[in-house]
């Protein structure tokens, strides 16, 4: 009876430590502490609960993960963006200052992919700000979007040179890497230009088996530019 219980006992700890390993981070526990998880680089940031708040200051409000991203990944969490705040941005792939941006443009209305670059403490000063668009401005696509203050839902899926967006349960966004602007072990971040809270982050690393699995997804129509910039 004690053999059947101890192996009842250690069958129940290795489900329960793969089912731990399958996520990389999630904040959906209420854990008061999990700011620590995350190198603030400016503005002013609180976690509560299963939320983080970011308000600016002089300049954006951001945050990264400490942790690296995996090379395949699905990452889901909800944003709230207060009235008046002009961008949300999640940051994917930080690595070496160079990021994809996923830009929540309330302002021009839009959901925009951006080859940007983050600039270090010392270069904020005569750049007069932390993240800046770098190349291929004009080139990179963008979604009518319809800005709301209420919560919205998020689902961001890379998969190999191919990446997914949805926004609310819809198919929203789908970028192929022909840029090279998603990189390997760059981190995640968040940067507002304003006031915006984010809760329930949950980063799942994707199998090879995930991968193999295809993927049926009809994307937004893409907003053609007027314009394009030169390089």
């Amino acid at each position: 009876m004690k053999k059947s219980l101890l192996l009842i006992s250690a069958f129940s700890l290795l489900i329960s430590c793969k089912s731990t390993e399958q996520k990389l981070y999630t904040s959906t526990t209420k854990n008061h502490k999990h700011l620590n998880k995350w190198a603030v680089v400016n503005g002013e940031w609180t976690a509560q609960d299963t939320l983080l708040e970011g308000t600016k200051n002089q300049y954006w409000a951001i945050v990264n993960l400490h942790k690296k991203l995996p090379d395949n990944y699905s990452i889901t969490f909800s944003s709230q963006v207060k009235d008046g705040t002009y961008l949300f941005e999640v940051m994917l792939d930080l690595k070496d200052q160079a990021f994809l941006g996923i830009l929540y443009n309330t302002l021009d209305k839009k959901i925009q992919i951006e080859d940007r670059k983050f600039y270090s403490a010392e270069e904020v000063e005569k750049e007069n700000t932390y993240i800046r668009t770098k190349n291929h401005i004009g080139q990179l696509p963008k979604y009518e979007l319809k800005p709301s203050t209420k919560w919205v839902d998020w689902k961001i899926e890379k998969r190999n040179n191919q990446l997914y967006i949805w926004i609310n349960q819809e198919e929203y966004v789908h970028y192929q890497n022909n840029h090279n602007l998603l990189q390997t072990k760059g981190q995640l971040g968040f940067a507002i230009n304003g006031n915006a809270k984010i809760k329930n982050i949950v980063i799942t690393p994707l199998k090879q088996a995930d991968l193999l699995s295809p993927i049926e997804f009809k994307e937004k129509p893409k907003v053609l530019p007027f314009f394009l910039f030169s390089e």
